[in-house]
This record gives structure tokens, sequence and C-alpha cells, in this order.
């Protein structure tokens, strides 16, 4: 008979389990006692540890006198970055593109701090596409010991084919282009150096699931997170890290206010310098930490992810 062999695999296989059954409640109890370690071990490890990550020394860490590169520095997170990387030490490299705002922010920081050194250069990283860009950022920065590049610039859109042609193209643009050529044109100074460097790539917790309402938006974070591992494993000398936070009160979440799923961008860098050269990524704080593994571990019928 043409199906002899399955009578035979259930005679000798699957019924003695069933004949059995403490033999098949054992099997089951230590699967599910696997499945159930698996997931807690990854709940401690990437919820519960980073809380004890020291961030220690990085101005000593990466080089005093060294320069932090900033893209999207007039506001939000990119902000809060030149602000954080002066307090502890670093000159700052302020990139955007509304003059007026950049030097404000340039002033701020030089009120604050008046020992860090400044520049400011003006670009609208929407003309990222154009010939010769971003030969001019570099040009403005010959001479400087960067040793931290911090890819933040970004901008966020809704919908798909009710949202203008030149928007979805501008997202995938400045949401892409600039973290891949900002990093390919400053890796080799800081594969120079004799000190330890760092690129910090802002994604988005949208990054783990597809947006249904933001698909654009989501995709371009899934693109710098995967850039952020790949280079990370290609230039294992060089700390990578890639920033996948929910909310953060800036002008793109229209200055929500910190609460149960929402963060100040301080607390987002303090989070990102203490998990820096030991985690591929973090999402912040606890709360976006233990939001992220509910997205990437609970059905999405219990998040209600979408």
């Amino acid at each position: 008979m043409p199906h002899d062999w399955l009578i035979l695999l259930y005679k000798t296989m699957v019924y003695p389990w069933f004949n059995d059954f403490s033999l098949f409640k054992d099997i089951v109890f230590y699967i599910g006692l696997a499945f159930i370690s698996f997931h807690l071990y990854v709940f401690l490890k990437t919820v519960i540890a980073p809380s004890f990550f020291s961030e220690g020394n990085v101005l000593q860490k990466y080089g005093p006198g060294s320069w932090g590169v900033v893209t999207g520095a007039s506001a939000g997170i990119g902000k809060e970055f030149c602000f954080q990387l002066a307090q502890r030490g670093f000159n700052v490299v302020l990139i955007a593109k509304n003059p007026e705002k950049t030097r404000g922010v340039e002033e701020e920081i030089n009120q604050r701090y008046p020992s860090v050194k400044t520049k400011v250069i003006i670009s609208d990283f929407r003309n990222s596409a154009k010939e010769g860009f971003f030969e001019d950022i570099m040009r403005q920065l010959e001479g400087l010991d960067i040793s931290i590049l911090v890819n933040n610039v970004g901008i966020y859109a809704k919908g798909f084919h009710d949202t203008p042609a030149h928007d979805l193209k501008n997202v995938t643009i400045v949401n892409c282009l600039p973290q891949v050529m900002m990093s390919r044109y400053i890796l080799p100074k800081l594969l120079e150096r004799k000190q330890k460097s760092a690129i910090i790539n802002m994604a988005s917790i949208a990054a783990t699931f597809p947006r249904t309402r933001a698909a654009i938006y989501s995709a371009t974070k899934v693109f710098n997170d995967y850039l952020s591992r790949g280079l990370r494993d290609l230039y294992p000398n060089i700390d990578i890290i890639s920033l996948r936070p929910k909310f953060i009160t800036s002008q793109m979440t229209d200055f929500k206010k910190p609460g149960i799923d929402t963060s100040h961008p301080a607390s987002l860098i303090n989070n990102c310098f203490a998990a820096l050269g030991k985690s591929p990524n973090t999402s912040g704080d606890i709360k976006h930490r233990f939001i992220e593994w509910r997205y990437l571990h609970l059905p999405s019928f219990i998040t209600g992810f979408r």
C-alpha cells in the first residue's frame, strides 16, 4: 500500500506518546519550560540588564578635544545631542537647514559651555541626492578630529497613495541617504584615529514592525537599523549603535509630554551613551525597552501595534 509507511510511522512514533500519557505530558512540559526560559532570558538581557550599564568617561574614551558631528541639529533629539555632547566636553559641529535656529542653538551652547568649540554647517538634507552635496559638507569638516558621528536627521510622513509624491520622496531621501553618505565619508577618518570612535544612527521603534499608517517612515527606519547592524559587524573597532525609541518629546511628536510611552530626549541620549560599545541598539529608558520587548515578543492582538 502506498501509505503503509505513514501507518508504520504513526504506530512507532506517534501512538506510543499518546498511549503513555505521562511521557507526552513530560515532553510538553519541557518544551514549555524551554520556551518560557528563553523569553525570560531575552527579557532580562534586553529590558533589565541595560539599566545597569555604566556610561563611564566618554570624553576620555573617545578623545579630549575631539568633535561630535550632529545632523538635524537645530531641534528635537539632534539639538539635545548637541547639548549633551557639549556637556560631556566634546566640541560640536551642528548641521541643519535653518540658519537662524541652528545659530541659536550654537549660541546657547557657547553660553552654557564657554570652553566648548562649535561649528555650524547649513545644509538641507532634502538635497542629499544632488551632485557634490556631501563633498561640500566634508570640505567644511576638514582638519577636525571627529570622534562621534550622530546621524540624527529625519522627517515623518503618514499615508501612502494620498500623500504627495514629493513628501514620500523626501522622507526616503532624508531618512536614508545621509546616514549612508555621512558614514561613508567620515568612517575613514574614524578608522585612522588611535582612540575609539562612534557612530550613532537614529532609527525608531517603527523599525520593529511594519507601520500600516506610516509604511514609508517605518521602512526607512528598518533601513537605518539594518545599516547600523551591518556596519557594526563590518567595523568592530568602531562603536556603532542604532537608536529605536518610541515617542520622544519633539516637534515630530507635536511635543508630546513625557509619560508612559514618551520620554525626554535627554533620557534617550543618556541611555545611548551608557549602551554605546556594549549593545547594537537601544530604545532608551526602561519603559521604552519594555514596550519594544512587547512588540517583538508578544502577538499583535495583545500589543495592538499597527
